[in-house]
């Protein structure tokens, strides 16, 4: 389903990716090979991400309609277009989700081939098997340009730049907000869709306290938030997704029929401040994520 309000602005964004070739499937039928067979690989499947994998920045523009490779661009073709073909999702022996959408860039040929580029939706590290536990096909590319956006719920209030606290349904473009790392920022666009609140999209039920939170919280699996290393798993001063903090209990998963979702995007990515909580706005993983993740091979 399209966003309800569809003029996205003419923008500027950057994302971590890495190659297929960056990682090595296991126990598989490719076993031993690298990756470049991603979209091949059957549940059950392992992969591994190589001890000499590193991220490239991939900077994307959003033109007419269309999210295209710009020329600043560490990887891609200047202008080629930017599909998203598939999601995939893993679990890695501890436990930890970890989602990655498939990216499709074309050659700006005639002859119709593209590259593939990984995006991790998650925390990814070395020495880690990570068993393929679904492959979604449907719905991948607006989940694409959510990455680029802070998704909320109905209720969730946001703090503005006078000091005052809206809730999220009446934000509007040109509002300013309070951002914890660039000051008071404008909100550049807002949207929001109906989605079936099942599977990937059902909500997170986060009660108060459990991050930073002052009141209950419910929030978009694919929030990434602010830990401060409460939780299994994670360091302090860590940003990870909303679905990694679940534990069944405080912050646990809420089912529904249908559910809207509402969006935030603005100019600088920021954290925007929800119910006294930290919620990004960087494409995930965080920048701090991966670059301790070069660090650590």
């Amino acid at each position: 389903m399209a966003f309800i309000r569809s003029q996205y602005p003419i923008t500027t964004t950057s994302c971590l990716v890495f190659s297929p070739c960056d990682f090595i499937m296991l126990d598989g039928v490719y076993d031993g090979k690298d990756s470049s067979t991603m979209l091949q690989i059957e549940r059950g499947d392992q992969i591994r991400l190589k001890l000499n994998a590193g991220y490239r920045a991939l900077v994307i523009e959003h033109r007419l309609g269309a999210w295209i490779v710009a020329d600043s661009s560490q990887v891609g073709t200047p202008k080629a277009k930017i599909k998203s073909a598939a999601r995939l999702t893993f679990m890695s022996t501890e436990g930890q989700v970890l989602r990655v959408l498939v990216l499709s860039v074309s050659t700006n040929s005639d002859n119709g081939r593209h590259s593939t580029l990984l995006l991790p939706l998650d925390d990814i590290g070395y020495r880690i098997n990570y068993v393929l536990i679904d492959r979604e096909l449907n719905d991948v590319q607006d989940q694409f340009e959510e990455l680029f956006c802070a998704p909320f719920f109905e209720g969730a209030k946001i703090l503005m730049g006078c000091g005052q606290r809206k809730p999220v349904e009446n934000v509007r473009i040109g509002d300013v907000l309070q951002t914890t790392t660039n000051g008071k920022v404008s909100v550049e666009w807002c949207g929001k869709r109906l989605l079936a609140a099942t599977g990937s999209n059902a909500p997170i039920f986060v009660e108060k306290g459990e991050i930073g939170n002052d009141s209950s919280l419910i929030l978009s699996p694919r929030s990434k938030i602010f830990s401060s290393g409460k939780h299994p798993y994670r360091r302090g001063g860590q940003f990870v997704s909303a679905a990694n903090l679940v534990n069944g209990c405080t912050v646990r998963w809420l089912p529904d029929q249908y559910i809207t979702h509402f969006y935030i995007r603005i100019k600088q990515p920021s954290f925007i401040i929800a119910n006294d909580s930290q919620i990004s706005t960087f494409p995930a993983p965080g920048v701090l994520s991966l670059r301790d993740l070069t660090s650590c091979g």
